[in-house]
């Protein structure tokens, strides 16, 4: 690949609409080879991106061969693929499968957690996801007179708490009644 298809490439993918068929693998080659001839701060100002997202972009090419499977497939997004990268392969190969599932927020969460724990396993790890941050949540809106909800903010208040969290502790503790 020479400058000129690898500007066409991500004229291509980085300009214009967002939601068209891309080959992540071919626009990150594409990136790593732009960073290499102009800089970074030069191909983020041409085609109006982020340096965050360039830098995203370019370590998609430095993932292994596995890895980059699952991109080819579109498993895996920029964000998704960038924080696996942070991995080293071992712990990579044990959660990709999956990744796949989680969102976005979800992967940056459990990729924290497996860096910021490097005593636990990716299971341990897995574990504390999972209680942590992986439940499903239904959303209820309650209509309280103003008076009520007066009365809940300043007991959450004094207690330390968000009104939310206040409430969500009083029906906890009466379901457990």
């Amino acid at each position: 690949m020479n400058e000129k298809q690898a500007t066409a490439i991500l004229m291509g993918n980085l300009k214009g609409v967002k939601n068209k068929p891309t080959n992540l693998i071919e626009i990150s080659s594409a990136c790593n080879l732009l960073v290499k001839n102009w800089g970074i701060k030069e191909v983020s100002r041409f085609f109006d991106v982020s340096q965050y997202m360039i830098r995203q972009i370019e370590k998609i090419d430095q993932l292994d061969s596995e890895t980059k499977k699952f991109v080819q497939k579109h498993h895996l997004g920029i964000e998704k693929s960038y924080h696996l990268w942070r991995l080293d392969e071992s712990k990579r190969k044990e959660i990709l499968s999956l990744v796949r599932n989680l969102n976005s927020e979800d992967v940056r969460n459990l990729i924290y957690l497996i860096i910021h724990e490097p005593n636990k396993s990716v299971q341990e790890c897995m574990k504390i996801f999972e209680e942590k941050y992986s439940k499903e949540t239904i959303m209820m809106v309650l209509a309280l007179p103003t008076d009520l909800s007066k009365k809940l903010q300043s007991i959450s208040r004094k207690k330390k708490m968000k009104p939310v969290q206040y409430v969500k502790k009083l029906i906890e503790v009466a379901c457990n009644e």
